[in-house]
């Protein structure tokens, strides 16, 4: 286990010098196929801070592109794979996104769903305990009509207790569908149309800390969106400098709102107007760089002050995982090469997520470069400077570590009960937060560091 080092120089805007700083840090390579070999396209990985657990959903490509998922330990230890569909016709999966509903106890997935009369794409979520023992689908989008459920993407508002699915290529345009946290009294609002822009692919993210949602799109100049999280009052912008071939991706920063967005030649960071947008990263020709971002995923640690961007790097057509961290001040990145000796190819199908807890940022990949091709693989970035940062206040780990013991025994003895209070759960945390002067990142997946 190891990382490369890797060192560069490039320039920023206004001839301002960004560095990508010589780093080491260890990283641990984990088989977590449970047995399954070539078989996966388009993973989405989600985690359960509470349970510990890790969940990667995937279109099984061998098995008429119908979803499964792979539940393991966060470590990758134990895992085990579970087919979603047997209740179904025919759940095309295609561009699966998951994600936990840590106060319901329950595994969301976003997907497509061709089983229609037209054969257009409706967008579904199943819902599945956190066993992946039992689901259920749920059409979410049926009253917008056909066609409306291309890459959908999910995000949890467990502020308001909403689920949030956008779409980005309805006869409307992009649209957000906002529903109840299990799939009922739906509505849609048109994103695109509220200033007159039409999108290509496109990526989405959501954070109820800041109470915002972003969007960045495929073409020009990286168009960009940043709404209420209800999909309402957005405003456009640009936040790149280059034409792209590739779709981005953004994250938000909890605190201030910013925006941090990578591209295939940079990673920028905008203010939540799109107004002051600059580059940390550039990696345009002659930059020794280029290609290592072309394929990559945002993901903002708001408790250490960092962003993350794990791509995979494409430079001489390896395709290998790799992260860049930039400290917000924005004064530089440390690339990583995470591959833990693994070969050409080892990320040729990627998601990546992050345990705020620890630090660490867990890459999921269809592995190619085992003789087993597409062996569903788990790249674990770890060292001091991946972990570093400031503990959190011990009077928060305790009323956190209080409440996570609450919901365990209730999920197992009274789960109806524990939904209903879960919904309210971070109400009563906002109290602990001004006793303790920590962030709810701080209480939801504290450690005593």
């Amino acid at each position: 286990m190891g990382c490369a080092l890797a060192w560069a120089v490039v320039l920023v805007a206004l001839a301002a010098p960004a560095v990508v700083r010589a780093a080491s840090c260890a990283s641990k390579y984990t088989d977590i196929s449970a047995g399954l070999f070539d078989v996966y396209a388009n993973p989405s990985a989600a985690m359960d801070p509470v349970s510990n657990l890790l969940f990667v959903a995937y279109d099984n490509t061998a098995n008429q592109d119908e979803l499964y998922v792979n539940r393991c330990n966060l470590d990758g230890s134990n895992c085990s794979w579970h087919y979603v569909g047997p209740s179904f016709v025919k759940p095309f999966s295609l561009t699966p996104s998951a994600a936990v509903d840590t106060d319901g106890g329950r595994l969301l997935i976003a997907a497509e769903d061709d089983d229609t009369p037209s054969g257009t794409p409706t967008g579904v979520v199943f819902y599945c305990d956190l066993g992946v023992t039992r689901c259920k689908k749920v059409n979410i989008t049926t009253f917008l009509g056909n066609n409306t459920g291309n890459n959908p993407q999910m995000a949890i508002d467990g502020e308001h207790g909403k689920l949030l699915m956008f779409t980005c290529c309805t006869t409307e345009g992009a649209v957000l569908v906002q529903c109840g946290i299990n799939g009922t009294d739906c509505v849609n609002v048109n994103v695109s149309g509220q200033t007159g822009q039409r999108l290509g692919a496109s990526w989405f993210t959501a954070d109820a800390r800041s109470g915002e949602l972003a969007i960045v799109a495929w073409g020009g100049k990286t168009p960009t969106f940043v709404c209420d999280m209800d999909g309402t009052h957005c405003i456009f912008g640009y936040s790149g400098r280059y034409d792209e071939s590739q779709v981005p991706t953004v994250g938000i920063d909890p605190t201030s709102g910013d925006l941090w967005v990578s591209s295939e030649w940079s990673i920028y960071r905008c203010d939540k107007h799109i107004q002051n947008c600059t580059t940390v990263l550039d990696m345009t020709p002659p930059s020794p760089l280029q290609g290592a971002a072309k394929y990559s995923r945002v993901l903002v640690d708001g408790t250490r002050g960092r962003a993350f961007v794990a791509v995979a790097d494409q430079r001489n057509d390896t395709y290998t995982p790799g992260l860049f961290r930039c400290d917000f001040g924005g004064t530089g990145c440390d690339y990583y090469n995470i591959s833990a000796g693994r070969g050409p190819k080892s990320a040729y199908q990627y998601a990546a997520t992050l345990d705020e807890s620890t630090g660490n940022v867990l890459v999921v990949t269809s592995d190619g470069s085992d003789p087993n091709v597409g062996l569903l693989s788990l790249f674990t970035g770890m060292s001091p400077a991946l972990v570093g940062g400031h503990a959190a206040p011990l009077k928060c780990c305790a009323a956190r570590a209080f409440l996570r013991s609450v919901v365990r025994l209730g999920r197992t003895l009274m789960p109806a009960l524990v939904r209903e209070i879960g919904k309210k759960a971070w109400r009563w945390t906002a109290h602990w937060r001004t006793i303790c002067n920590c962030s709810r990142v701080a209480i939801r997946r504290c450690t005593f560091e």
